[in-house]
């Protein structure tokens, strides 16, 4: 794949509920453990996958 993706991001209105969403929904590991509270999630799980971002917007 010549361009393949490396990262996403997926932003919602209450970024703990948007994180919890898609890790209960997907099996992700999420860790928000930040200043931010930015979720970095884990995908791969020692399979081939991306890893990518779960944050709060307005």
């Amino acid at each position: 794949m010549p361009n393949p993706f490396i990262h996403f991001e997926i932003m919602g209105a209450d970024s703990k509920k948007t994180q919890q969403y898609y890790a209960d929904l997907l099996g992700w590991k999420v860790d928000s453990n930040n200043p931010m509270n930015y979720g970095i999630a884990s995908t791969k799980d020692g399979e081939v996958g991306i890893d990518g971002g779960l944050g709060g917007a307005d």
